[in-house]
């Protein structure tokens, strides 16, 4: 990353002919300028650092997001399929319900078909004793009745 730390005891070039003064002047610079560099290597590590945990931390916010977009996709599918099936089974209890009636309203009319038709066989049958004949059953019965009266009466 930076250049190897130099002592600041051991000038990195030859200082002949330089005063004291001025060589510890040019070590002093040489040290600020190490401090700098490596403050401003610090700096691009922290920033470098920073960059990286912003972009973690947008894409787990991005996992997140998908994680939760799918989850509500599949509660709203689950949502609709629920809505579905239960729509299915109210047209399946509809269609029974329709079909229990047509079946009651077809053995209702059967019924009535067949007690129609008894009560129109019974009327064919009446109507079919001639009236004459009704009349002598009719007299004939009145008379039988009238015979085991007199019989009642001469037996007291």
């Amino acid at each position: 990353m930076g250049a190897p730390a130099q002592s600041a005891s051991v000038p990195s070039t030859p200082q002949k002919g330089l005063s004291e003064e001025e060589i510890k002047r040019r070590e002093e610079e040489e040290r600020l300028k190490r401090e700098e560099e490596e403050r401003l290597r610090k700096e691009e590590e922290e920033r470098l650092k920073r960059e990286e945990e912003e972009r973690l931390r947008k894409e787990e916010e991005e996992r997140l997001k998908r994680e939760e977009e799918e989850r509500l996709r599949k509660e709203e599918e689950e949502r609709l399929r629920k809505e579905e099936e239960e729509r299915l089974r109210r047209e399946e209890e509809e269609r029974e319900r329709l079909r229990l009636e047509e079946e009651a309203r077809a053995r209702k009319e059967a019924y009535e078909n067949a007690k129609q038709s008894r009560f129109a066989e019974l009327a064919s049958q009446v109507s079919e004793i001639p009236t004459d004949q009704l009349q002598l059953e009719i007299e004939v019965a009145i008379e039988r009745v009238r015979l085991l009266y007199l019989q009642q009466v001469n037996r007291k």
